[in-house]
């Protein structure tokens, strides 16, 4: 759920993590600048109580924070009691555009990332921003913007993601990509991308219940 200040509400989350002795949690759109927060209030405070647990955090570290501490988009995951002991290393964007954590035993190492892809708002949203719009894709184009670059941040977000996986993928580690790609990711160039051979990813979902993810958006798209 969302508070009415766009934040979101880990409650819910953290009824389904002890209920159902989830081992890790990743997500997206959190809406918090986490390093605005009290420390009884951090995302490794509000999830998995009394569990051992291994957290990372992604936010838009280069801008201060909103009213009511919170700040469009984000990525955070958790892991919890047996996986979090095996977590080798962790990190973040510092645009909060992902967030991962390396999990193994020192011979077999996997990755686990959850990313956030911004969407470009229209044209009259943006005008009406005048440049200091709070939705993640102007965060992002302020911010690159401002170091003299021109290209469109969703241009950036899956060149410099599919450059990280590639690398990972290079060094032997197994990847486990968790995204709202907001876009099909079964068709057209993005899905050759993920399925390009120096990548070589598959989609779960439809690997493992024989049809496609329904559309995730509240207007089915």
């Amino acid at each position: 759920s969302v508070c009415d200040d766009g934040c979101f509400d880990f409650v819910d989350v953290e009824g389904s993590v002890q209920q159902l002795q989830i081992d890790c949690v990743a997500g997206c759109e959190a809406g918090f600048n986490w390093s605005s927060m009290p420390d009884n209030l951090s995302f490794h405070h509000v999830l998995g109580i009394g569990k051992t647990r291994k957290s990372v955090t992604g936010y838009n570290r280069h801008e201060q924070i909103g009213r009511n501490r919170c700040q469009h988009g984000g990525t955070a995951m958790m892991s919890f009691d047996l996986l979090s002991n095996f977590v080798q290393e962790k990190g973040a964007d510092k645009l909060g555009r992902w967030s991962w954590m390396k999990v193994g035993t020192g011979t077999v190492s996997t990755r686990l990332i959850v990313a956030y892809s911004p969407i470009k708002p229209g044209s009259a949203v943006r005008k009406k921003a005048k440049g200091m719009g709070k939705r993640v894709w102007m965060q992002q184009e302020r911010y690159y913007r401002s170091r003299g670059i021109s290209t469109d941040p969703c241009v950036l977000f899956w060149d410099d993601l599919l450059r990280l996986i590639q690398s990972w993928r290079s060094a032997g580690d197994k990847v486990i990509l968790m995204i709202d790609a907001n876009e099909c990711i079964y068709q057209g160039r993005l899905n050759e991308r993920l399925r390009h051979p120096e990548i070589m990813m598959t989609e779960q979902f439809q690997l493992t219940n024989g049809t496609m993810a329904p559309n995730s958006h509240i207007n089915g798209r």
